[in-house]
Formats: structure tokens, C-alpha cells, sequence
């Protein structure tokens, strides 16, 4: 016999369960998904009533049950290097910084997290790509986290057996490089990149993070489904086991304003992502200081703004079709009438951090961090005319900024103006 039809009370009583459980918040657009979803879980447990259902629920075993119910309606979509503009951007900029900032440490362990890593493609991805970055010479320990809440996409991503779907615009140098087919015709990750990662099931509302002094977290399209208060919560657990200057990429579509104020707002090309600001561990308050994009108006002066910095009109997007790491940047407007720096075969310019020669009042506001990251971003991106304009609205608040002064001397040499660039 079928499971009978859920009604109105029956899917209000599910979403109280869900919210209480995990913070997850199913609207009433997901209505027919979640009730599609019960009926199949019923019918696996030979349950013909939501109600015999809701009293498994509400007894001693319904914590358990409670997070296989979670863990179905929160699996989402996932492939490998999906949204490739995030993914060299990471390898571009991020890694390039974590390197040169631990240049004259011993420190050499990259830790990274993917929370929310549904069936693993996005962990090995983040493997795949420190690998690349941090070539294996034994200096760097890397160790990359998966965590997911639903126990099957754990399981699933723990034996890292990957069927065609996982694979879309992934380019084929990539998947000879680093993927091996298995004897059904399904491919995995080769044992070099498996080797690095870990999984385990984590409720991210009420667990506790995997580890201390992670460098970089990816957390896409996650936290659209908390309530606004839960999304705070976890979003202050992850700046807690963030190190001072590590790094959050979320997904395209969320913003992180509305959630934390621990983090500068940085924007390449299309791509945001943010940086941790010294000194910060803690959720939304009602504090003035809040997470700090700026960008300059025709007069010069600054203002907050939901747009990234300005660059050039006309200057294409980076395009979801090309080689996820490719080393090739986006044209500048100004590539005829400049010389381009050659710093995407190189390290690039170190990550932003110290203080300037003379600092002043706002040196350390959300503003100045979140424009001098974005300006050499803009650097290693070799999007010039955006550095250039991110350098000039970084000096106007800060004129003595040692990191400002290195970039407009780069470039002023790119430009092969030397005198100007030493001056």
C-alpha cells in the first residue's frame, strides 16, 4: 500500500523537526520535493500513515532518523570544478598568498575545508588544485576536510566512485591528469589526490568544526538554507577555526554582509570571496563595523556599495566554459596600451598584510583590507586597470601604504616607466 499524501499540518510539523534539528529551513516552494522525500523514506521503512512516521520521529530514535531526513533534502547539485572562475582565483591568488606569507616560517601545513561537500567531488577538487599549487616535495603537509550531514553522501564520497555527471567541462588534460577509470566505467580520483582528503558527517549548527587554523573553507550554497540567525552562527564557527587571514568562498549567489562582519569583501573579475580581518571571531552585532566592500565614484570620494570595485567597461566576464585553472587572464582594456606584468607564471605579489609606514585611523577598517586584498588580486589576475584603481582609492586613505606603493611601482614598470616606479 502507498504512503498516504502529507498534508499542510504534516509538512509544518516537518519543517519545526528540520529547523530544530539542523537549522535547515524548507520553504513552501520545497513543499512537493519534501513530501516526495518522506513518501520514499516511508515506504523504505514499510510506513503507510505520516503518523506511525511522525512517532518515529518524536521517539528515542528520531534523532537519528531526523538527520537521514535532513541529509536527503540537503544533498544539492555538485561536480567537479564547478564554477571555475572561484577555482583560479584560489589558485591564483590565495594559494600564491598563504606561500609567500609563510615564506620565512617552518609553518607548512595547508589545511582546507569543504563543509557541506555532499558526495566529495568538491574536497577532491580542492585536493586536486593544492596539489598543483604545492607541488609534493615534502615541504607541505596538505590535508583537506569534507564534511556533510547526510551519512549516504559521506559513504558515497568516501569510496570516490564518480559517474559521467560529475565530470561536466571538466577539461580532458585534467581528467587524464589526475582521474583513473575504475572497471565499470566510472572514474575516480587517482590516490595521490584521495590520499589527502578525509571525510565525516558533521551538523554544522550543532557540531563542532573539524579542526583549528584552516587556511581556506568552501562553504557553496549551504547557507541559503539556514534561517538568517542560524546562517550567523555557523558562519562565526567557521571564522572560530579560520586563521587570521584565511580564507571563505561561498557560493555565487550568497553574500556574506548579511552574516558576519568578520570578514573584507574581495571581488576578481566575478568572483567574490573573503578574507578573515585580524582580530575577529565572532557573529553579526550591532556594531557599525560591518564587512567592508568601497568603490570610487566619478568625484573620487568613497562609499559603501553592493557593486564590486569598478574596472573597465567591456571587459568579458570570465566564462564558466574555459579550463577551470587555466593560467591564461582575462583581457584588460588596457592591454594595448600597456605592457603586461608577467606575474601569472609567478608567485604574484605577496598577500597583503603588516602595517603600513604610517598608518592611520583606518588602516584597519573593513574598507582599507578588503581594498588592499582586492588590489592585488586585481595584481595577479593581471587585470591592471582595476589595480590601478583599487591602488589610487587605497592611498587616498591610507598614502604611506607600503603594499599600495609596491603595486603602483609594478605598475609603473609594467608601463616601462622605471624612473616613476623607483620614485
Amino acid at each position: 500500500m502507498a504512503p498516504e499524501p502529507i498534508s499542510g499540518n504534516d509538512f509544518r510539523f516537518l519543517q519545526q523537526v528540520l529547523r530544530q534539528t539542523c537549522g535547515l529551513v524548507v520553504p513552501e516552494e520545497r513543499r512537493e520535493q519534501a513530501a516526495e522525500v518522506v513518501r520514499n523514506r516511508m515506504a523504505e521503512l514499510e510506513l503507510t500513515h505520516f503518523r506511525q512516521y511522525r512517532c518515529l520521529l518524536e521517539s528515542c530514535c528520531g534523532p537519528d532518523e531526523r538527520m537521514v531526513l535532513a541529509g536527503r533534502l540537503a544533498v544539492g547539485e555538485t561536480y567537479f570544478f564547478r564554477h571555475p572562475s572561484q577555482w583560479r582565483v584560489l589558485q591564483r591568488c590565495v594559494f600564491p598568498w598563504i606561500a609567500a606569507q609563510r615564506d620565512n616560517t617552518t609553518d607548512r601545513r595547508l589545511r582546507l575545508w569543504s563543509a557541506g561537500c555532499s558526495t566529495g567531488e568538491e574536497a577532491y577538487t580542492l585536493a586536486i588544485v593544492a596539489r598543483q599549487a604545492f607541488p609534493e616535495d615534502g615541504r607541505w603537509q596538505i590535508e583537506v576536510i569534507g564534511t556533510d550531514i547526510s551519512e549516504p553522501a559521506i559513504a558515497a564520497a568516501k569510496k570516490a566512485y564518480f559517474s559521467e555527471r560529475s565530470f561536466r567541462g571538466v577539461p580532458e588534460g585534467l581528467r587524464t591528469a589526475y582521474f583513473e577509470a575504475t572497471s565499470d566505467g566510472r572514474q575516480r580520483p587517482i590516490k595521490e589526490a584521495r590520499q589527502l582528503v578525509r571525510f565525516e558527517c558533521l551538523n554544522l549548527l550543532d557540531g563542532s568544526p573539524p579542526c583549528r587554523d584552516i587556511d581556506v573553507v568552501f562553504c557553496r550554497n549551504v547557507l541559503i538554507y539556514f534561517a538568517p540567525e542560524d546562517a550567523r552562527r555557523v558562519v562565526a564557527k567557521m571564522s572560530q577555526c579560520l586563521r587570521s587571514g584565511g580564507y571563505l568562498f561561498l557560493g555565487q549567489s550568497e553574500r556574506l554582509e548579511r552574516w558576519s562582519n568578520d570578514f573584507a569583501t574581495i571581488r576578481v573579475g566575478d568572483t567574490f570571496f573573503y578574507k578573515k580581518l585580524p582580530g575577529s571571531a565572532g557573529p553579526l552585532d550591532s556594531g557599525s563595523r560591518g564587512a567592508g566592500r568601497v568603490r570610487c565614484g566619478a568625484s573620487g570620494v568613497l562609499r559603501r556599495s553592493s557593486e564590486r570595485h569598478p574596472r573597465s567597461q567591456g571587459q568579458p566576464a570570465d566564462s564558466s566554459t574555459r579550463d577551470p585553472l587555466s593560467r591564461t587572464a582575462a583581457p584588460s582594456s588596457t592591454a594595448g596600451k600597456r605592457r603586461r606584468l608577467s606575474v601569472g607564471d609567478r608567485q604574484g605579489p605577496p598577500e597583503p598584510r603588516g602595517r603600513a609606514a604610517n598608518p592611520g585611523p583606518q588602516e584597519q577598517s573593513p574598507e582599507v583590507e578588503s581594498l588592499r586584498t582586492q588590489a592585488m588580486a586585481h595584481l595577479c589576475a593581471e587585470d591592471l586597470q582595476a589595480a590601478a584603481e583599487a591602488l589610487e582609492d587605497l592611498l587616498r586613505l591610507v598614502p604611506e601604504d607600503t603594499q599600495a606603493l609596491l603595486g603602483r611601482a609594478l605598475l609603473k614598470a609594467g608601463e616601462g616607466d622605471c624612473e616613476e616606479a623607483v620614485r
